[in-house]
This record gives C-alpha cells, structure tokens and sequence, in this order.
C-alpha cells in the first residue's frame, strides 16, 4: 500500500489544477479575455497541430 500515499497528494493536485482549468473556461464562457489569455489559446492551438501530424 506504498503508492496509495503518493496518489492521495497527486490527486489532491490534479483536483485543484482541475478547478483551476474550470475557473479558466467559466472566465472564457463569459468572454473575459486578456492578451495572455489569448496567447496560450494561440500556442495551445499550435501544439494541437504538430499533434495532428
């Protein structure tokens, strides 16, 4: 039972990145865009494509 320990503290982080992912969409959704905002969606955009590839 050695991994149980380790998994409780990542998911505790996977949680909180979680909400922070779903505080970021709820701030798209309401069209609250700032210039970073639109930068990482432009690089996101672009490793998208090399993914495709």
């Amino acid at each position: 039972m050695k991994n149980r320990k380790e998994a409780i503290p990542a998911s505790a982080a996977y949680m909180q990145n979680t909400e922070s992912v779903y505080a970021k969409i709820k701030q798209l959704v309401k069209g609250e865009k700032t210039d970073k905002d639109k930068d990482d969606i432009d690089e996101h955009e672009k490793d998208r494509s090399k993914d495709d590839e």
